[in-house]
């Protein structure tokens, strides 16, 4: 639908000949998709928007590797929006690459200090590298920043969990959601979200540094516990 409504991509859509009957097969279809969005890609490898939506299409296939390459050359052409760096970092994870997603999570957090989803899933990609202690800390960051998000409570719950198994008085810390004591059991080092640094405007690597970082982190043997 968005190929189709989009001013210089519903040709595309147009000239696609696919049997109406085989839309209606879920496999086909998402293969179906790709191959417009791959199409769209080619003809306009400027538009970071088409390498956003060809992710996003990677990912619902599961194709991480090309997802993230996707969300590696749209968040080279539009370097300035977190959200991109938070969709990369995502996906790095979800294909086990914990540790590079830390790189672009932070980029992400540079650019938007009070990015709440950036936190939280910072706080995942460290506790998925046993890094409990600090998963711990940017999930209590995250849920400063947004205080609803009831299912945060849930992953710090299991975070505190792992990291000191013995101490259930933790546990009951978070059931009565006490922040502050947490904080102090963790040793302090969460992130004080009421004075978080400014937004950059630029980042203080180039993209092309960034990009060669993740990249050489996507090349090696997975490590994590």
């Amino acid at each position: 639908e968005w190929l189709q409504n989009h001013e210089a991509y519903h040709g595309l859509v147009e000239a696609n000949t696919a049997n109406p009957q085989m839309l209606l097969d879920y496999d086909f279809l998402k293969k179906d998709v790709v191959s417009l969005l791959e199409k769209a890609a080619d003809s306009r490898p400027q538009d970071a928007d088409v390498f956003v939506a060809l992710g996003v299409a990677y990912n619902i296939d599961r194709s991480y590797f090309r997802a993230a390459e996707s969300f590696i050359t749209a968040a080279t052409l539009r370097p300035e929006d977190p959200t991109l760096w938070n969709k990369l970092g995502a996906t790095l994870a979800n294909s086990g690459l914990s540790e590079a997603s830390l790189v672009a999570y932070n980029q992400a957090l540079r650019l938007k200090p009070n990015y709440a989803r950036a936190w939280s899933n910072l706080a995942i990609a460290h506790c998925n590298l046993n890094q409990h202690q600090d998963g711990i800390r940017f999930y209590l960051a995250a849920l400063k920043l947004s205080p609803k998000a009831e299912h945060l409570w849930t992953l710090l719950f299991n975070a505190v969990a792992a990291w000191a198994p013995e101490r259930d008085e933790l546990g009951d810390m978070v059931d009565r959601r006490d922040m502050d004591g947490l904080s102090a059991a963790v040793g302090g080092g969460v992130p004080d979200v009421e004075n978080l640094p400014s937004p950059e405007r630029s980042l203080p690597q180039s993209v092309g540094e960034v990009v060669a970082s993740l990249r050489a982190q996507m090349r090696r043997p997975r490590n994590e516990g």
